[in-house]
C-alpha cells in the first residue's frame, strides 16, 4: 500500500515537471523574453513561498535545517526578482546592459550554494530566525552598494565578448560548493526522510547542471541560457517540495498524528476512569460518553450518543428538576449547581444514584457550547448511608423504630395540634422463658410476631418502637384514653389469635394520655409504664399467669392422661407426706411438685411421649431434657420458684444412675425422691408411658401387687428404700 502511494506521488511529480518543462520550452521557442520572465517569476514565486512556509512553520517544524534554507531562498528570490527586472529587453535597468542581470544572478547562486552548505550546521543546532534574517539583509545591502553605488562588484558579462572569467570561475566554484553539499547530504542521509533526501539531492544536481549550462552561453537569449533556466526551474520545484514536505505537510501530519494520539490517549484515560464522563450540548443531547458511563447505564456507546439525556436516562419524577438545574448551569449559575446528585435509570430498569461535577465548555468568544459532567456512581454509598440512617432509628430485629427515634418523635408530637396524645407501653410476658427453654432464635421469632401484631393493631400514622429486650412503646397522636384502651384490647385479642408456637404471644400493657400543654409528657410516659407493670404483676405471681396456663393447657391437650395422673399423685402425695411426718409447708411444696413435675414435657415431641417401644439414643436424649426444661420453666414463674430444683432432680436414681446430674442417695432432694416413687407407681398401674432408661419402660398397666413387687425390686437402686417401705405400707 505504502509502495503504491509512493509510486503514485513520484509519477505525479514527474508529470508536473514534464508539463512545466515542455510548456516553458515551447514558450522559449516563440518568445524568449516572455520565457525568461515567466520562468524566473515562477521560480521567484516558489522561492518566496519557501520563505513564507519556513518563516511561519518554525514552531512546528522538526528541522532547523529546512527553516534556514527557507529563509535563504527568500533573499535568493529577491535577487532573482531584481535580476528579472534588469534583464535585457525589460527596459527598467537598460543603462546597465546585460552585465547587471548576470551579476545579480551570480550573487543569487553564491547565496544559494553557500546557504545550502551552511544549513548542515543547523541540523541539530537551534537558531534565531530573526537573527538569520538580519544577517542576510545586511549581506544583501552590501551587495547592492557594491553594484549600484560603488561599482566595485566584478563584471560578469561583456557585450560582444560574453561571460567574464569571474563569471565562469564563479560558476565552477558554485558547482564545487554544491558537490560538497551533495557529499554532506549523503553523509547525513539518515537524518532525512527518504523522500526529502531525494528531493534535496535532485534539486542540488539540477542546480549544478544549471550552473554548467550558464558557463557556455554567449548571448542572453542563447540555448544554453534557456537550458540553465529550465534546470533552475526543476531545482527550485524540487527544493520547494522538500521544504513544503518538511515544514508544512510533514509537521502537520505529525501534528495531526499527535493530536490523534492525544485524542486516543484521552479516550483511553476516559475509558479507564472509574467515573462517568459525559458531554452534552445546550439541548441536552449526548455528544460523548466514556466506557464507564456505558457500563453503568448498560447501553452501548452507539445507543447513547445523540439521545437526549433527560428524556431517556433520568428517572421520571426527577426529569423536570434535573432539566431545570441544567438550564441554570448553561446560563452561568455554575457555582450554585456545580455539584449535585441525581438518579439515573439503566437499560435493565435499575435506579442508580450519581454524584455529578459539572464544567461548562466555551468557544473562543466565551459562549457556552457544551457541558462536561463527570459522575461517580454512589449507589452503594447511598444505600449504606440509608442503611446506617435506618439502623440509627430502627430496631434491627423487628424493623420497628428504636427508643431514640421514639423519644425524638414524642418530643416532636408533644404539641397541641396532636392532643390528645396517648402513649402505650408494653412488656412481653414469657420472653425469658422462651429464651431459656427453647433458645434465643425462637425468642427472636416471638418478638417479630409481636411486632407484626402491634402493626396490625394500630394505624399507619402511629409510632411503634421497641427498646431493651422485651419492651415496646406506641405513640398515638390525636387519640383519647378510651381509644387507646381499644388499641390495647385489640393487641391482646390478636395475641390470643396468633398461631405462634409453642406459646402464643402475651404482653402486659399500660396506657396514659396527655390532653393539656402543662402536663409533663414524661409523667404521662411514667403513668403508662406504671399501668403496664400493674398489668404484669396481677397475673405474674399465681397459677393464673396466662403463659403458665398456656403451657399447662398445651401439655394437657397433647396427653389427656396427664390430668388424671396429676390428680392421683396429689392424693398420694398428701397421704405419704403425713406418713413421713413432713411439715405443712413441705406437704404444700410436695403437692405443687407433683402437679408441675412434668411441666418440662411441654418441650418433648408428642411422638416420643406416646411411644410404646424402647427409645432410640436421640429420643432418649430428648426425653431426658424435660427435667432441665421444667427447671427453666419453673424459674420463670415466682409461683413455681420454690420447686424448680425439685423438678430438676425428680428423675435422679438412688444409686446415681439417674439424670440429669447423676446424684445419688441423700444428694437427691427429699421431695424429688418422694415424687419419683409416687410417679413411677402411678405410671405402672395406669398404663402411662414411663421410661426408666433407654431400654426399660413401663406402659402396660400392672396390678397393685405387681407394682409393689417392682418397687421392692428397685428399692435401693432407683428408689430410696425407706420411702418405698412407707409408701408400700400406705397403699397396702
Amino acid at each position: 500500500m505504502e509502495g503504491t502511494l509512493k509510486q503514485n506521488s513520484l509519477m505525479k511529480n514527474l508529470i508536473i515537471l514534464l508539463t512545466l518543462v515542455v510548456g516553458f520550452s515551447y514558450m522559449g521557442s516563440k518568445d524568449y523574453l516572455l520565457f525568461h520572465s515567466s520562468i524566473e517569476l515562477f521560480s521567484i514565486i516558489i522561492a518566496f513561498n519557501i520563505f513564507i512556509i519556513a518563516f511561519n512553520t518554525d514552531h512546528i517544524s522538526s528541522s532547523n535545517y529546512f527553516i534556514f534554507i527557507g529563509i535563504a531562498y527568500g533573499f535568493i528570490g529577491f535577487f532573482d526578482l531584481i535580476h528579472v527586472f534588469s534583464y535585457k529587453g525589460m527596459g527598467i535597468f537598460s543603462e546597465y546592459g546585460a552585465n547587471l542581470p548576470t551579476q545579480l544572478w551570480i550573487i543569487s547562486r553564491y547565496i544559494e550554494s553557500i546557504s545550502l552548505l551552511i544549513a548542515f550546521k543547523f541540523i541539530k543546532q537551534r537558531m534565531d530566525k530573526y537573527k538569520i534574517i538580519y544577517i542576510y539583509a545586511f549581506i544583501s545591502i552590501i551587495f547592492f552598494i557594491s553594484i549600484f553605488y560603488l561599482g566595485i562588484f566584478p563584471d560578469a558579462f561583456v557585450e560582444n565578448s560574453g561571460l567574464t572569467q569571474f563569471k565562469v570561475i564563479s560558476e565552477y566554484i558554485i558547482s564545487g560548493i554544491l558537490l560538497i553539499v551533495i557529499g554532506l547530504l549523503i553523509k547525513n542521509k539518515t537524518k532525512f526522510n527518504q523522500r526529502m533526501f531525494e528531493f534535496m539531492l535532485g534539486s542540488i544536481i539540477m542546480t549544478i547542471l544549471s550552473e554548467f549550462a550558464f558557463t557556455f552561453y554567449i548571448s542572453v537569449y542563447g540555448l544554453s541560457n534557456m537550458l540553465g533556466h529550465l534546470f533552475k526551474l526543476i531545482s527550485f520545484y524540487l527544493i520547494y517540495r522538500a521544504i513544503n514536505r518538511t515544514s508544512l505537510q510533514r509537521p502537520y501530519e505529525i501534528l495531526f498524528h499527535k493530536l490523534n494520539q492525544e485524542k486516543n490517549k484521552l479516550q483511553q484515560y476516559l475509558n479507564t476512569a472509574e467515573v462517568i464522563f459525559l458531554v452534552m450540548n445546550l439541548e441536552g443531547e449526548i455528544k460523548l460518553i466514556n466506557k464507564k458511563g456505558c457500563e453503568i447505564l448498560g447501553y452501548s456507546r452507539k445507543e447513547i450518543i445523540g439521545n437526549k439525556w433527560f428524556e431517556y436516562f433520568i428517572i421520571k419524577k426527577e426529569k423536570e428538576e434535573v432539566r431545570n438545574l441544567f438550564e441554570k448551569i448553561i446560563t452561568g449559575d455554575l457555582k450554585s449547581f456545580k455539584d449535585f446528585e441525581s438518579n439515573i435509570i439503566t437499560k435493565g430498569g435499575t435506579k442508580k444514584t450519581i454524584a455529578w461535577h459539572n464544567t461548562i465548555l466555551k468557544d473562543e468568544e466565551g459562549n457556552v457550547k457544551e457541558v462536561l459532567s463527570s459522575g461517580m456512581d454512589i449507589t452503594k454509598r447511598k444505600e449504606t448511608e440509608e442503611r446506617i440512617k435506618y439502623m440509627s432509628y430502627h430496631d434491627s430485629l423487628t424493623g420497628l423504630y428504636n427508643r431514640k427515634y421514639y423519644e425524638d418523635k414524642l418530643n416532636q408530637l408533644n404539641n397541641e395540634g396532636q392532643f390528645p396524645l396517648s402513649i402505650i407501653i408494653g412488656d412481653v410476658n414469657g420472653l425469658k422463658l422462651i429464651n431459656d427453654v427453647f433458645g434465643h432464635d425462637l425468642g427472636d421469632k416471638l418478638l417479630k410476631d409481636i411486632a407484626r401484631i402491634i402493626r396490625n393493631s394500630t394505624r399507619d400514622k402511629d409510632i411503634i418502637a421497641r427498646w431493651g429486650g422485651d419492651e415496646f412503646g406506641i405513640i398515638l397522636p390525636k387519640t383519647n384514653r378510651q381509644d387507646a384502651q381499644k388499641v390495647i384490647q385489640r393487641i391482646k385479642e390478636n395475641c390470643k389469635a396468633s398461631e405462634f408456637k409453642p406459646i402464643p404471644p402475651n404482653l402486659a400493657l399500660g396506657s396514659a394520655t396527655k390532653t393539656r400543654r402543662n402536663k409533663n409528657v414524661e409523667n404521662v410516659f411514667n403513668k403508662a409504664e406504671d399501668e403496664m407493670y400493674q398489668d404484669k404483676m396481677e397475673t405474674k405471681n399465681d397459677s393464673k399467669n396466662p403463659v403458665l396456663q398456656t403451657i399447662i393447657g398445651r401439655l394437657e391437650a397433647t396427653n389427656y392422661k396427664v390430668v388424671e395422673h396429676t390428680n392421683r399423685m396429689v392424693k398420694l402425695a398428701k397421704k405419704l407426706g403425713k406418713n413421713l411426718n413432713l411439715t405443712d409447708d413441705q406437704i404444700k411444696e410436695l403437692v405443687l411438685l407433683v402437679r408441675f413435675h412434668d411441666i418440662g414435657k411441654f418441650v418433648i415431641s408428642n411422638e416420643i411421649l406416646s411411644k410404646q417401644e424402647p427409645l432410640t439414643q436421640e429420643e432418649w436424649k430428648e426425653f431426658k431434657s424435660h427435667s432441665e426444661a421444667g427447671y427453666n420453666i419453673a424459674k420463670n414463674f415466682k409461683y413455681l420458684n420454690s420447686i424448680a430444683n425439685y423438678i430438676l432432680h425428680h428423675h435422679e436414681n438412688w444409686d446415681g444412675t439417674g439424670y440429669p446430674q447423676g446424684l445419688k442417695e441423700n444428694e437427691i432432694p427429699l421431695l424429688s425422691r418422694i415424687n419419683h416413687i409416687i410417679d413411677a407407681y402411678d405410671a405402672m398401674t395406669n398404663e402411662i408411658y414411663y421410661p426408666v432408661n433407654q431400654e426399660t419402660y413401663y406402659e402396660i398397666g400392672l396390678s397393685k401387687n405387681d407394682a409393689i413387687k417392682e418397687l421392692k425390686k428397685n428399692s435401693g437402686k432407683l428408689f430410696d428404700s425407706e420411702i418405698v417401705s412407707e409408701f408400700i405400707e400406705l397403699i397396702e
